[in-house]
């Protein structure tokens, strides 16, 4: 289940991103913003990323660019992996709960 906030997306009968955005009812998964691009794809998801409000969120650059152009994406299960947006501070105790300690330690030595 995807929550309300979350970006989500919906498939097409070949496995392709059909739709993107907060608004997507029955979403399959989450859209955690990190996308491969092709070389001929770039400039029109420029174009697109560009054309964005200064408040949307990255992925509606890559809903309009999928809408207007045909632009195809493939989601990749990355479940096995640990990862965390950060948003907030609890958020950010979470990803710190999943690196070693050393790295911890590492880690807030350079930013403190």
């Amino acid at each position: 289940m995807v929550a309300d906030e979350e970006v989500k997306y919906t498939l097409d009968e070949d496995g392709f991103i059909r739709e993107l955005a907060k608004t997507v009812v029955g979403g399959l998964g989450e859209a955690v913003g990190i996308n491969y691009v092709s070389a001929a794809d770039r400039p029109a998801l420029i174009e697109h990323l560009a054309a964005c409000e200064d408040n949307d969120y990255f992925e509606r650059g890559i809903e309009t660019a999928i809408e207007q152009y045909g632009l195809r994406f493939r989601p990749v299960d990355i479940s096995q992996f640990a990862a965390v947006e950060v948003d907030f501070e609890t958020d950010l105790l979470r990803a710190n709960s999943l690196l070693p300690g050393t790295l911890l330690a590492d880690v807030a030595a350079e930013v403190g």
